[in-house]
């Protein structure tokens, strides 16, 4: 952000050049840094808007109906500064709001590389395989869709040989964690039978983990204009597994792009990388593994980039506004999206 010449010190008086003198009362959470290779806008964008508090009484209409909470329904009503301020439009797009998330060591995070680590080990997952034909695979797709865990599937072994069956053996658990598979013999024909995995087989598919490696894959998830909650439901469809092995430290706005961490446990990064391909307005990245997963305050802040449209004001006023947000910072603010959005007067039930 460029200093209004205007708003420099000198010697002269002080009475012929305006000064931000005042000293720092409150410390930004959130400190610029240089935007990533992802984000469109500069932190010189960043803006700051003051909305005139409204009355309670201004709230309803003739007939004494509630029109709507305002900012001084709930208490809303003091400002950092007595500033007259300006106004301007916010989140007119999606893309004028820009979040990165910042971890517990205070770095932000940022999305700059979707490749997963060298030797990852994991082998990607094909919708053919040498010893699967297509109609092998088409009902193992119909036995996981299906959920039935009393059901299970015959696959012949067409060459009776122990590495063939092998080979069917990996390549069903290659298709799907939640599968096992054993070889059984019908009418003297050996066959490949496949069910979902009990406790113990899922122990045995534990044990391909590699054992020197945490159990937990962390990356950067990159998403535009959409809810956390269904972008995990959107990955866990694609990956055929649950929402629950998924952990992040806190949710970030959905009309934005954001930038935030995600810990999944036991999945590779090269499956999670494949996803890239076929995901639209979401990215993985930044792959690496770690001992613990993420939990809800495991972070340290978060960093904005705001673009404000159809700015209206004095340009005092503004250069004013922009000179306290520099030397004085602001007040983590409680919107008017932390009373919800019924009939309950949420306000009313904390006090």
């Amino acid at each position: 952000m460029e200093e209004n010449p205007s708003l420099k010190r000198d010697g002269g008086d002080e009475d012929e050049v305006e000064t931000c003198s005042k000293k720092p009362r409150f410390q930004s959470d959130d400190s610029n840094s240089d935007s990533g290779p992802i984000e469109k806008f500069q932190d010189s964008d960043v803006v700051t808007i003051k909305e005139e508090a409204l009355s309670a009484e201004e709230n309803n209409d003739g007939d004494g109906g509630l029109v709507g909470l305002r900012e001084a329904d709930v208490g809303i009503v003091e400002y950092v500064n007595e500033e007259d301020g300006f106004q301007g439009v916010l989140k007119q797009r999606f893309q004028d709001f820009v979040v990165n998330e910042r971890n517990k060591s205070g770095e932000v995070v940022r999305l700059s590389n979707v490749e997963p680590p060298e030797n990852d080990v994991e082998t990607p997952v094909s919708s053919t395989s040498p010893v699967l034909n297509s109609t092998d695979i088409d009902r193992l797709s119909g036995l996981i869709e299906s959920n039935n865990r009393s059901s299970s599937v015959n696959i012949m072994v067409l060459k009776d040989d122990k590495e063939t069956r092998t080979k069917m053996h990996e390549a069903v658990r290659a298709f799907s964690s939640k599968l096992e598979s054993s070889t059984i013999e019908i009418d003297g024909q050996k066959m490949i039978q496949v069910s979902f995995a009990t406790q113990e087989g899922r122990k045995r598919k534990n044990a391909g983990w590699p054992k020197k490696r945490p159990e937990y894959c962390k990356f950067a998830l990159y998403k535009e204009n959409k809810d956390i909650n269904d972008v995990i439901n959107i990955i866990c469809k694609y990956l055929k597994m649950s929402t629950h092995l998924f952990s992040f430290a806190g949710s970030k706005d959905k009309r934005a792009i954001t930038v935030q961490e995600v810990t999944v446990k036991k999945v590779f990064a090269t499956r999670l990388s494949q996803l890239n391909k076929v995901l639209r307005g979401i990215k993985l990245g930044n792959f690496s593994y770690v001992k613990t997963p993420l939990s809800l305050g495991d972070l340290s802040g978060n960093h904005f980039i705001v673009v404000l449209r159809n700015v209206t004001g004095e340009d005092g006023a503004m250069n004013r506004a922009m000179c306290s947000l520099r030397d004085v910072g602001f007040i983590n603010y409680f919107g008017m999206q932390r009373f919800g959005n019924s009939l309950v007067a949420t306000h009313q039930v904390g006090r």
